[in-house]
């Protein structure tokens, strides 16, 4: 038995769009003849506002399921139900979850799934074949060549629901979204990340520019790429959020972060960068 889901899009970074969850949710909704793209995603999930460091600076940090859970707060502003399944690769939980695969892509909805190819990219689930001994995907930077076999087991498996899939005004979206805008902001702890100005503290306090340098980088550079997404999302929908914030100075702060280059001077980066969130945050509350 196979059964393999045909024309889905590719997860492909262009520019600063290289979140592969992102893309992987704009290509699941697109298959879906459901047309939010990536900026517009990345902005109403809040992910592009969002600063996240964990305390030893992990690459985890980029991960929209870590800290504020923006995955998952993108999904209930879309209206979408969902199961988020931590996997396993032997036993009754691998079972489930194998179960739960087959019946999203019978249902004609791909599984959103990372670790399918060995990296910490998020992919698509796309098929199954042999009596469900293989499994098929499309995987980040995969670009149009194609459903490819999986080279590894998920660590997490999104499935979604596919009768809660349907398109709702782009604007009712944005101001529903935004009413978590502050809290996204504030210098704290969510689910044992950093939130906001924390994060660049304790990395400047304890010197990890230094000690942590290519995973750090690694981070900024994602950080950067997300705040260009944020200044494309603000300045779309000025109109439609300027009652909510001071647009116009976001915007002017928002470009400033997007266009600072990562190379190897961390510490005046993050300095510059800490000194970038403290204003946004003042223009926020």
């Amino acid at each position: 038995m196979e059964r393999i889901l045909l024309n889905i899009p590719g997860l492909i970074a262009i520019d600063h769009k290289s979140n592969s969850f992102f893309l992987a949710v704009e290509s699941v909704l697109k298959y879906k003849n459901i047309d939010y793209d990536y900026d517009f995603l990345m902005g109403i999930s809040l992910h592009s506002f969002r600063t996240n460091f964990f305390p030893d600076i992990s690459i985890s940090s980029i991960d929209p399921f870590s800290g504020f859970n923006t995955g998952e707060y993108l999904f209930h502003i879309l209206g979408i139900k969902w199961e988020t399944l931590m996997s396993a690769e032997d036993g009754k939980t691998a079972s489930n979850t194998v179960l739960k695969i087959i019946d999203s892509i019978n249902s004609g909805i791909p599984a959103i799934a990372i670790h399918l190819d060995g990296t910490t990219n998020w992919g698509l689930i796309t098929g199954y074949a042999d009596k469900y001994r293989y499994f098929y995907g499309r995987f980040f930077k995969n670009g149009s060549g194609g459903a490819k076999h999986l080279t590894s087991w998920p660590f997490i498996v999104t499935i979604i629901n596919q009768f809660s899939l349907k398109f709702i005004d782009k604007e009712t979206l944005v101001k529903n979204s935004f009413k978590k805008y502050c809290y996204i902001l504030k210098s704290g702890t969510v689910n044992g990340y950093f939130n906001g100005t924390k994060g660049f503290e304790y990395i400047l306090k304890h010197e990890l520019y230094k000690s942590r340098n290519n995973t750090l980088k690694n981070i900024l550079i994602n950080l950067v790429n997300s705040r260009k997404s944020a200044f494309n999302f603000l300045k779309k929908y000025r109109d439609t959020l300027s009652k909510t914030i001071n647009v116009d100075c976001l915007l002017d702060l928002y470009n400033k972060e997007s266009v600072i280059t990562i190379d190897d001077n961390l510490k005046d980066i993050c300095e510059e960068l800490l000194h970038l969130e403290k204003n946004i945050l003042d223009y926020s509350v």
